[in-house]
């Protein structure tokens, strides 16, 4: 990927810098709004019922934008068109066994739970172990990852733990997809690499939003996920089902990554891991939860450091308060014994 990334966009390349691992830099000066980079999902699944799971076409009223959805008979999975169910056929094959197995789609387990097995169909089918890489397209054209990118990418420190429950979760999930043999054969994927792709993915997953920025669907993309958390993000992400701008041909899951304001040669590329407009309390609370790191930002600090001076104003100011309701008590009970 360190090779690819900038041959195929040349406004940015990959760098490791102390303390922050592998990062995404830009090469030089960048206008807002420009497009640093795009690229085809490794693997993505919808996880709303509102949409068709291969165009990503948002259903409902022909009014309101939206286009009726017909189901799949055996799992319920929706789609815009006969068209699109036959395209989506050779890689939901395997799906429709897994949700007919255990009618998930009916399930009270939440598809958090069951999408990563199904991401792993999508991102195995895409990427075989073993399989040739797949061709460069043109400059400009939607960066394809690799498997090797997947194995390459970090996971959260605790989850290689083999009693934490991100590890156990992940054997379950890779001990369900041999049950149902949905995997590779373990001559091409043994367990213990497809347990680490499970955490790869918990690790380095993202949204993908539609045209309001509601999350409806999960997706792999190894170079987006070289991009490090900052809590004043830099560049904005989409996709082309919602936010169009794709190159021509581009699959509707294309992640676009545009630069939110200019940026110099030698910035690195940051984008919010969590909600921006939380607190800093809770943005550092759910980063330490989720990822396992301690946010160090110019922007935790500084609201870490607002904190601290209002906290420690409000402590000189109390003496005072506690000494001006002591003369005020002192004057109320004078005025009582005079009255009498």
């Amino acid at each position: 990927m360190a090779t690819l990334l900038p041959e195929a966009f040349p406004l940015v390349r990959v760098e490791e810098r102390a303390g922050r691992g592998r990062c995404l830099v830009a090469a030089c000066d960048v206008p807002a709004g420009a497009l640093l980079f795009c690229s085809r999902a490794l693997g993505a699944f919808p996880a709303s019922d509102s949409l068709c799971h291969e165009c990503w076409r948002a259903g409902g009223p022909a009014e309101e934008g939206g286009v009726p959805l017909q189901r799949c008979a055996a799992c319920k999975t929706p789609y815009c068109s006969s068209a699109c169910q036959k395209a989506a056929w050779p890689g939901h094959k395997g799906e429709c066994k897994l949700l007919r197995a255990f009618k998930l789609r009916d399930s009270p387990v939440p598809p958090h739970v069951w999408v990563p097995l199904l991401l792993s169909l999508r991102m195995y089918a895409a990427a075989p172990p073993g399989g040739a890489p797949p061709p460069r397209g043109p400059p400009g054209a939607p960066f394809c990852a690799t498997l090797a990118d997947v194995h390459s990418l970090t996971v959260v420190r605790r989850s290689e733990d083999a009693a934490a429950p991100p590890h156990a979760i992940a054997q379950a999930i890779v001990a369900l997809g041999r049950r149902l043999e949905l995997l590779p054969p373990a001559g091409a994927l043994d367990d213990a690499r497809a347990v680490r792709d499970q955490l790869a993915f918990d690790a380095n997953n993202f949204s993908l939003t539609n045209e309001t920025i509601e999350p409806v669907g999960y997706g792999v993309y190894p170079a987006a996920a070289l991009m490090n958390h900052g809590c004043a993000p830099n560049v904005v992400l989409s996709y082309a089902f919602a936010a169009g701008g794709a190159p021509p041909g581009a699959p509707p899951t294309t992640q676009l990554v545009r630069a939110l304001v200019p940026l110099r040669a030698g910035d690195e590329l940051v984008h919010s891991y969590v909600d921006p407009t939380k607190t800093a309390d809770e943005r550092r609370a759910e980063l330490r939860a989720r990822y396992d790191f301690d946010c160090a930002c110019g922007v935790c600090a500084a609201e870490a450091a607002a904190e601290a001076a209002a906290e420690a104003a409000a402590a000189a100011a109390a003496p005072a308060a506690r000494a001006e309701d002591s003369d005020d008590a002192k004057r109320a009970r004078l005025m009582v014994a005079q009255s009498r």
